[in-house]
C-alpha cells in the first residue's frame, strides 16, 4: 500500500477515523521523526486494533524504556504473527534471568529461519558454557547470512587451532 513519506492531513484524517494502517504509518513517521511520544499514541491506536507490526513497535518502544512489563504485554499479542516480536521476546527473557523463557521464544524464532533468532539462541550456549550447541547455532545462522555468526563460528574454529575452516 501507499506510504507517506512526510505526515499530511490525508493520513491524519484516515488515522483519526481509525484507518489502522494510517496509524501504523502515522507511528513509524513520529518515530523516525525522534517524536516517541507521537509515535506510542500511533502505534497504540492500531495496535488496540489488532495491528501487528504495531502491537511489537511499541512493544519495542516499551522495551528500549526499560517498561518490560508493557514490553512484554504488547510482544505477546504479535507473537503469534510477527516472527520478530519472538526474537525480543527472547531478549526480554533473557535480560530478566528467565533463561527457559528465553530459550523457549528463540527456539520458535529459529524454527522459522530468523538468523538473529539462531544468533542469540548460540549466545545463550555461550552464556551457559555449551560451546558444541552454540557451534550449532552459529552454524545455523551464518547458513542464514547473520554476520556476527559467521564471526564468531570462525572464532571458535581458530581458538580450536583449524584455521582451514576459520
Amino acid at each position: 500500500g501507499y506510504k507517506p513519506t512526510e505526515i499530511n492531513e490525508e493520513y491524519l484524517r484516515a488515522a483519526e477515523q481509525g484507518d489502522e494502517h494510517a496509524q501504523f504509518e502515522l507511528g513509524l513517521l513520529s518515530n523516525k521523526q525522534g517524536n516517541k511520544t507521537q509515535a506510542k499514541r500511533w502505534f497504540l491506536k492500531a495496535a488496540e486494533r489488532g495491528h501487528p507490526e504495531a502491537q511489537f513497535n511499541l512493544g519495542v518502544l516499551f522495551y528500549n524504556e526499560r517498561n518490560h512489563k508493557e514490553a512484554e504485554k504488547w510482544l505477546l499479542k504479535s507473537a503469534d504473527k510477527f516472527v520478530l516480536s519472538q526474537v525480543v521476546l527472547g531478549e526480554l527473557m533473557e535480560r530478566e534471568g528467565m533463561m527457559v523463557e528465553a530459550r523457549k521464544w528463540y527456539t520458535k524464532a529459529a524454527a522459522q529461519q530468523h538468523p538473529d533468532a539462531h544468533f542469540f539462541m548460540a549466545q545463550l550456549c555461550i552464556k551457559e558454557g555449551n560451546i558444541l550447541e552454540a557451534k550449532q547455532w552459529y552454524i545455523k545462522a551464518a547458513e542464514l547470512g547473520e554476520v556476527r555468526s559467521q564471526y564468531n563460528l570462525a572464532n571458535i574454529y581458530y581458538q580450536r587451532g583449524d584455521t582451514r575452516e576459520a
